[in-house]
């Protein structure tokens, strides 16, 4: 995280559309084991320390950090590309009238 590079490998980690695959309920699990593994940090394994990374990054594009709720899919870190195409799409291929433009 300290270069350009490392900054922008972990921006797409975490918009990565794949991560939006995962159901509530795993995720609820994920944070439960993240918590967990968090508590006993000075112990870890190797195996155990890349397992909770992983669960971390996918938890950090689909939970609250805040209030640690599971944010509704569609409105996600890692569908915002996903979403995001259609409206754009409609935008830029809708002829320019004025009702378009106003309305757009």
């Amino acid at each position: 995280m300290d270069t350009f590079t490392g900054r922008f490998v972990h921006f797409n980690r975490v918009v990565n559309p794949v991560n939006a695959l995962y159901l509530d309920q795993t995720l609820v699990e994920f944070s439960h084991r993240v918590s967990e593994l968090r508590q006993r940090s000075k112990t870890l394994t190797n195996i155990e320390q890349k397992e909770m990374d992983h669960k971390s990054l996918i938890l950090s594009s689909s939970v609250n950090p805040d209030t640690l709720e599971v944010i509704p899919w569609h409105m996600r870190t890692t569908t915002f590309v996903p979403m995001g195409m259609p409206i754009m799409a409609g935008m830029l291929m809708t002829a320019p009238t004025l009702p378009n433009i106003i309305f757009w």
